[in-house]
């Protein structure tokens, strides 16, 4: 796919832990053609690294590797674009609840400001969302250049982790209902953005077929165009 020199596409998508249509899941993450990937509800056992590594490897893309810290979130890359540094750490989370975190990948692409794409998935409790989006929040102020952060936040658009983000970021507009794919009815997943950085929603029709959209996942992918900041 032929994109601008300066645009690179993001897209989050929760996989469901590979429990639907992997050959669905592929038809959908090649049609998005992404050069970020940021996924939610990875296979997070010790154990399953080849998983995720054979996963990017059907998607044509990179995966970092390395510690999860038990959490569900992993990000990958294609070629087109030249991956600079990938880490991942764990948010707050009560004690035997399903760890939670985000995942960081900078890349560029030359004669562009690097762009530092963030993946992240909140629990589902509003107290655990609330204290994991702060720590999220503040992490953030940390990083500087274009930023986007995606993810599934498990709360409806306006609710209090939107606000928080909101502080900081600005919610890319142009997002449609993500959840459940079926018969999607509530916007849990998103993205935002530097508030001075150009970005535009893809259009979700473009996300592969129909049907495979709704064989692949319970959620629904979600995409941006990015539009980086020329070097100064």
């Amino acid at each position: 796919m032929t994109r601008g020199a300066g645009v690179v596409r993001v897209a989050s998508y929760n996989i469901h832990a590979l429990k639907n249509d992997r050959a669905a899941l592929h038809r959908v993450v090649q049609a998005i053609a992404p050069d970020v990937l940021l996924l939610q509800e990875v296979p997070r056992h010790p154990l399953s690294s080849h998983r995720i590594a054979a996963l990017a490897a059907d998607f044509g893309l990179t995966w970092s590797g390395g510690s999860r810290g038990g959490t569900s979130t992993a990000v990958m890359t294609s070629l087109r674009v030249d991956e600079q540094a990938a880490w991942r750490a764990s948010l707050p989370t009560p004690r035997f609840s399903e760890p939670r975190g985000y995942a960081v990948v900078q890349v560029a692409l030359p004669g562009f400001q690097p762009l530092t794409a963030v993946g992240t998935h909140f629990g589902l409790p509003a107290a655990d969302r609330a204290a994991q989006s702060a720590a999220l929040v503040a992490r953030l102020r940390r990083i500087r250049g274009p930023l986007v952060v995606g993810g599934d936040v498990n709360e409806r658009a306006g609710g209090p982790v939107w606000h928080q983000l909101g502080a900081i970021l600005r919610a890319v507009p142009g997002a449609s209902n993500t959840f459940p794919a079926a018969v999607p009815d509530r916007q849990i997943d998103a993205f935002w953005s530097s508030p001075d950085l150009q970005v535009q929603a893809v259009d979700p029709a473009t996300c592969g077929t129909p049907s495979d959209r709704v064989r692949a996942s319970d959620h629904l992918p979600i995409v941006i165009d990015v539009h980086l900041p020329g070097l100064r």
